[in-house]
């Protein structure tokens, strides 16, 4: 599209930055294409499918209620009691979900929570008083990444990923889909750019939508990708593991990949993805191909930061973010193949798509986004102001 008068920004020399995004901030005159993206859960142990029951008066439960306490109390209450199927992977064996921190050990949380309805992200944080952050915090995450508030910061260098082999196993948790690091595998650690100490990348979760309209975690502009690949790691310097970490201060590293569609995938990324045909079901599994984890990301050495959270519960604001300045891409097959999946095997969960796996942006409460994408030079010699600079989107 052609520009407008103003001040231009063409320093970068990316061509597809965040794939078809903001080129360049010009100052105000200037138009915007909509397609345009960004450059610059007290339990009784329960037995085995989430079915809400009615309890009617004179039952005693364990119900939770707003006031996030746990009473047992005469009332007339829908609780879900857990009566799923045991997970198996694809050779017909147990798989172990992880369990979610903050209740008793043999309450397995991770299938207390949904990402819709009345275990949905609005009521995760009065599911289990342990993740009440999800629900008060102030540095929750994802959020909207608005061009206008992005602020330079100079002393943002390059971050740089081990170029390691990983072996790895891929998997339906009835959540989304995920990689995790086989063990006694080679990691890959991550180091500099706004990070002060060493993380080691353990697992990756991917989101997606059933649409190509919404998908990702993250959005730009209040725009959605089809989908988002998170990168995670733990600082392997000051604690011992992820679990330790994710309540910890400055114990999570997560990498956001914004996903794009394309004509092919990007290669790393079909690497990630292969057998997920095998694990259409929620706890099945499958051993991954050996994936190089540096080869995921982007071509750019441009990126966004912000300190925010884990998208899921317990939702502990420990995070450091990292959003590349480019996608990755996926095509339509990949993507049909994501959306066939299911939530688990069961007659109630067999029907219910995966698709749709996202936390909707939280409120950023002032907080400051970083960049390393200098906004200020112009192709005309002349400084934008920065109460003047505004974003162009681009085709």
């Amino acid at each position: 599209m052609a520009q407008k008068e103003g001040c231009a920004y063409n320093g970068s020399g990316l061509t597809t930055p965040l794939g078809k995004a903001i080129d360049e901030p010009l100052c105000k005159g200037v138009s915007r294409s909509p397609d345009g993206l960004l450059t610059t859960l007290h339990s009784a142990r329960s037995p085995v499918v989430y079915l809400p029951v009615v309890y009617l008066p004179v039952v005693y439960l364990p119900v939770v209620y707003l006031s996030v306490v746990y009473l047992p109390v005469v009332y007339l209450s829908v609780v879900y009691l857990q009566l799923g199927d045991q997970p198996t992977g694809d050779q017909g064996e147990k798989v172990d979900r992880p369990v979610e921190e903050g209740g008793p050990p043999a309450v397995d949380w991770g299938q207390w929570w949904t990402y819709d309805g009345i275990s949905g992200p609005r009521f995760w944080g009065v599911i289990n008083p342990a993740w009440s952050r999800c629900r008060e915090g102030r540095r929750q995450s994802p959020i909207n990444i608005d061009p206008i508030t992005l602020l330079y910061d100079p002393n943002l260098t390059p971050f740089a990923v081990d170029r390691v082999t990983v072996g790895g196993v891929l998997l339906n948790t009835g959540h989304g889909v995920e990689w995790r690091a086989a063990q006694g595998s080679a990691l890959a650690n991550v180091t500099g750019g706004p990070l002060s100490y060493t993380y080691t990348l353990t697992h990756a979760r991917i989101h997606f939508g059933h649409t190509n309209h919404l998908g990702s975690e993250h959005l730009v502009d209040n725009k959605a990708f089809p989908g988002e690949l998170q990168l995670y790691g733990y600082n392997s310097q000051l604690y011992r593991n992820f679990s330790q970490a994710s309540s910890q201060v400055y114990g999570v590293l997560a990498v956001a990949l914004l996903i794009q569609v394309g004509e092919s995938v990007t290669p790393e990324l079909r690497v990630l993805l292969d057998g997920v045909e095998r694990i259409t079901y929620g706890g099945s599994s499958v051993t991954a191909a050996s994936l190089v984890v540096r080869g995921l990301l982007p071509a750019t050495e441009h990126y966004l930061t912000y300190d925010g959270s884990l998208t899921q519960p317990a939702c502990h604001e420990t995070v450091t973010w990292i959003i590349p300045n480019k996608p990755l891409y996926i095509n339509t097959a990949m993507l049909h193949q994501l959306r066939a999946l299911r939530q688990g095997n069961s007659s109630s969960l067999a029907h219910a798509p995966l698709a749709n796996n996202f936390r909707p942006v939280q409120t950023a409460h002032h907080r400051t986004i970083r960049t390393n994408i200098h906004f200020t030079t112009t192709t005309r010699g002349v400084r934008c102001r920065a109460g003047e600079q505004r974003p162009i989107y681009k085709v």
